[in-house]
């Protein structure tokens, strides 16, 4: 399959965190983006004399890449800062990628800073996530750790959501107006948020999870297979458009239709080695009753893999084929091609990441 550019202005320089802020920051240059975007923050202001007044900020007020210091102790760098006034400043930590970790001084150092300025003003940090950042518990548990706020206020008024700033510049409109924001709208919300929905009827989805032949066989006078695959493998290749490291040796072939992640995004330890495989095992399928599947896949060591699922009380199962070759694996149930409220490309995605997350986590 033939991977068509994207086109967009963006395509190729917005590609991760840092890439991001710097655009974002630019953006500022503009008021009717940075007016909106400071309406967006007063209304996470619970203390109205600590609100902004955004007919003094102007586009120099914004700084990105500010690091943190305060009677010579480092606090950390912070993604964008609005700085009114020495005495007036705001900080904002920026993640896109729903798995980026939190470095030692998100939120502690950051709060440690603001303690010690003459501004002691906790609620003038900000996190600016994608909703489902799997760290976000992490960043409350912290927080209430270092200050009186509970978890409820903390994420009432110091998470902003991107998925709540994209909604705002398309409801006023901003992208129609600015060229620009419109393609910095489409190529986040592309890259990052957005989830092509494909859908099965019930008949197509009786024929896929069937496990009686005479049943299927007969289904086949009312169905169309070409199309059916279609779908299947339209999911697979949405998904792959989500996960910026994809192996390059993926090979296609009679047995499977998917993709292999690249290793340093889930490596488990320099002793064990295998792949993360999500994608249609024909084998798998006929076997299992389910065409879509995740795997830990080409192992070293079985026995190792075994005892970590164990441990861990993971929901993998052992798969072994015909050739007498293990993997572990878990599926996309039935129930989410079902649900007409669930995005199967998005289910996907969410339990990749969290497949990427354990290993991540495990040392």
């Amino acid at each position: 399959m033939k991977i068509e550019r994207e086109e967009n202005i963006f395509y190729n320089l917005i590609k991760n965190e840092t890439s991001l802020t710097e655009v974002f920051c630019n953006f500022m240059k503009y008021k009717i983006f940075r007016d909106l975007f400071i309406d967006i923050v007063n209304t996470k202001i619970k203390n109205q004399e600590n609100r902004i007044d955004k007919s003094i900020v102007k586009f120099q007020n914004f700084e990105t890449e500010v690091p943190l210091k305060e009677n010579e102790e480092k606090s950390g760098r912070i993604d964008l800062q609005l700085k009114i006034n020495e005495d007036e400043k705001y900080l904002f930590e920026i993640k896109i990628e729903v798995l980026t970790k939190l470095t030692d001084n998100q939120p502690s150092g950051y709060l440690t800073y603001l303690k010690n300025d003459n501004f002691y003003k906790n609620e003038n940090l900000f996190f600016i996530l994608p909703r489902r950042y799997f760290h976000k518990n992490e960043i409350l548990e912290k927080w209430e750790e270092e200050t009186k706020y509970s978890k409820e206020e903390i994420e009432n008024h110091n998470i902003i959501y991107w998925e709540d700033i994209l909604k705002q510049l398309k409801k006023q409109e901003l992208d129609k107006i600015n060229t620009l924001i419109n393609e910095f709208c489409e190529i986040i919300g592309y890259k990052w948020f957005y989830f092509t929905k494909v859908e099965f009827t019930k008949v197509e989805l009786d024929l896929i999870f069937s496990d009686k032949k005479e049943k299927g066989y007969k289904m086949l006078e009312n169905i169309s297979i070409p199309v059916l695959m279609n779908k299947l493998f339209q999911i697979i290749d949405l998904t792959a458009e989500k996960f910026n490291y994809l192996s390059k040796e993926d090979r296609q072939n009679s047995n499977f239709y998917g993709y292999i992640l690249n290793k340093n995004a889930h490596k488990m330890s320099k002793n064990i080695n295998f792949d993360i495989w999500y994608g249609i095992d024909y084998e798998m399928w006929e076997q299992t009753k389910n065409p879509i599947s995740i795997q830990l896949a080409n192992i070293n060591d079985i026995e190792h893999v075994e005892l970590f699922i164990k441990n861990n009380q993971l929901n993998f199962k052992k798969f072994e084929y015909e050739d007498k070759s293990i993997t572990f694996y878990i599926s996309l149930e039935k129930e989410v091609f079902e649900q007409e409220d669930k995005n199967i490309t998005e289910e996907l995605t969410d339990k990749i990441n969290e497949v990427i997350q354990l290993l991540k986590d495990y040392k």
